[in-house]
């Protein structure tokens, strides 16, 4: 039990503190419950479709893209429509608009996103916020799991996309960088946990087949594992 505990202490600390930046964020600055569009790729048609920075994402091809967790319900509509166009509605001072939008043979639209953070009570802000990473998990697993059985053409970013990401936030206030911070940590603490070799979680596998056999796995066999799967993680970084 202590072995478990010390294996996952780290997932949980960043776990806790995606929780504290959340409740933060959402007490003070609001509650992310929409997107704005802040940028468009040098590939994106979306510019051409008419779309305009500053409008506000409502629904992609009449699946709605507000309330908790925006950025991953957009990637999610795009990813499942790669080549297709598609409808999009946007808030555009305060009125709704409808554009037709091609999306990339990889599912993206081209769009650069801003989380809209919207002003709430205390009473709502604490309790999103300590639901946030567990929120933004599901999310990152449900895309992993679509690149996986290649249900999605989504590439995944490695240190220089979170460098880029985490730049472009702070250009967006204290709140956002705060936020992307938040993300940042959630997705450190669930890498983590995946059942992979040189991972916590690939450690806890070790100590669950010995909680099961009651037998410790051979410390040779299991130093080599972690060390093929490190070198295999730094390979795909």
């Amino acid at each position: 039990a202590g072995r478990v505990l010390a294996i996952f202490g780290g997932p949980l600390a960043n776990y806790v503190t995606a929780m504290i930046l959340a409740v933060g964020v959402f007490t003070f600055a609001g509650v992310p419950d929409s997107v704005s569009i802040d940028s468009f790729a040098l590939t994106s048609k979306a510019d051409d479709a008419c779309l305009k920075v500053g409008d506000v994402l409502v629904s992609i091809a009449g699946e709605s893209v507000q309330g908790p967790g925006p950025i991953g319900k957009v990637v999610a509509a795009g990813s499942a429509h790669p080549g297709e166009d598609v409808e999009v509605v946007v808030l555009r001072d305060g009125v709704e608009v409808k554009k037709t939008v091609p999306v990339s043979d990889e599912g993206r639209l081209g769009i650069g996103l801003a989380e809209v953070l919207e002003p709430t009570d205390a009473g709502s802000a604490i309790p999103r916020g300590l639901a946030y990473p567990f929120v933004t998990t599901a999310q990152q697993l449900a895309a992993l799991s679509q690149v996986i059985t290649r249900k999605s053409k989504q590439r995944m970013g490695g240190p220089v996309e979170i460098a880029r990401v985490m730049k472009k936030r702070g250009e967006g206030g204290f709140a956002q960088f705060m936020l992307v911070c938040a993300l940042i940590s959630t997705a450190l603490g669930m890498f983590n946990l995946l059942p992979l070799p040189a991972l916590d979680g690939g450690r806890l596998m070790f100590l669950g087949y010995e909680a099961i056999t009651g037998k410790r796995p051979n410390p040779e066999v299991e130093g080599w594992t972690h060390f093929i799967g490190m070198i295999a993680l730094l390979g795909l970084i």
